[in-house]
């Protein structure tokens, strides 16, 4: 793994459709962190993802947070399954 550089954080909001998160997302990257600052469950996963059934994304609850590895851009979606969640996503580089 390359040294990490830098850390780029974003707050975003997520809702009920598909947020990419982060809205634009770095090009070349050796993690990315989501944090969820909010008090419901965000659902991650592509842009498919869904809070039930066959596409159901991997929860993160409340106050919980979830890292990546990665080597290059990727796509990562959330979604809520009611109103908004602030959650707070770091990519590391």
């Amino acid at each position: 793994r390359a040294a990490v550089r830098a850390v780029r954080s974003s707050a975003i909001s997520v809702t009920t459709t598909a947020t990419l998160l982060p809205t634009t997302p770095l090009n070349s990257q050796t993690s990315r962190t989501v944090y969820n600052d909010g008090s419901a469950t965000v659902f991650l996963g592509d842009q498919d993802v869904t809070a039930t059934g066959a596409n159901k994304g991997i929860p993160l609850k409340a106050g919980a947070e979830k890292t990546f590895g990665c080597s290059e851009k990727f796509l990562l979606y959330g979604r809520t399954a009611t109103g908004n969640v602030d959650v707070i996503v770091g990519e590391a580089y």
